[in-house]
């Protein structure tokens, strides 16, 4: 398998990544400011008025955008976080729908502190 990290991400593969949380419009966004795997590594990205030039306005969609990152950020206090690396190999496998329920799961479980 194919271990893409995040941050070589090309623009097309940003938007599909963000087309698994938020619809298309806020996807095209995306697109249209050039966001690929670097740009996600910018502290910019996460400034409100940035995420509202994006299209993701609400309290609740930046709160999901920081969540979503977080799962796919490869260094989690100083380590590899395994979460960020089976997301990673799975996001453009064949099986990209089973993948997003099994990283969706797991998420739920990091978040309660389980993982």
């Amino acid at each position: 398998m194919v271990y893409f990290l995040f941050a070589d991400w090309t623009q097309e593969q940003v938007k599909t990544w963000i087309c698994s949380f938020f619809d298309e419009s806020v996807a095209q966004k995306f697109v249209e400011e050039e966001i690929d795997g670097q740009a996600l590594l910018s502290k910019r990205l996460e400034e409100d008025s940035t995420l509202e030039k994006l299209g993701v306005t609400t309290i609740g969609k930046k709160e999901r955008f920081s969540r979503e990152l977080m799962v796919i950020k490869p260094v989690v206090n100083g380590k590899y976080s395994s979460l960020a690396k089976l997301f990673s190999n799975l996001l453009f496998s064949s099986t990209f729908n089973a993948s997003i329920a099994k990283i969706k799961a797991s998420s739920a479980i990091f978040w309660q502190g389980g993982g």
